[in-house]
C-alpha cells in the first residue's frame, strides 16, 4: 500500500474512531515513514476535522471522544 493510501486510511480511521483499523493502517506505513511524518500527515488532520466538525455542530462530544481515543491507539 501507498504512503497516500496508508495515510487516508488513518484519517478516516481518526474521523470515525475506528480503532480496529488504524493500527492496521500504521503498520503498513511504519517502516515506509518516519514517526513524526506519519503523526503529522496519518493523524492530525483526522483530529482536525473533527474538531472542525465540533466547532460547526455537526459532531458532539461523543464523536470526538472516539476520535481522540483512535489518535491515543496510534501513540
Amino acid at each position: 500500500m501507498g504512503k497516500e493510501k496508508a495515510y487516508q486510511k488513518m484519517f478516516e480511521a481518526v474521523k470515525v474512531g475506528d480503532t480496529d483499523n488504524f493500527p492496521e493502517a500504521i503498520n503498513e506505513i511504519i517502516d515506509n515513514a518516519d514517526l513524526l511524518e506519519i503523526i503529522q500527515t496519518g493523524m492530525m488532520p483526522g483530529l482536525k476535522h473533527i474538531g472542525e466538525l465540533f466547532e460547526t455542530g455537526e459532531v458532539f462530544l461523543p464523536e470526538m471522544l472516539m476520535a481522540a481515543e483512535t489518535f491515543q491507539e496510534g501513540m
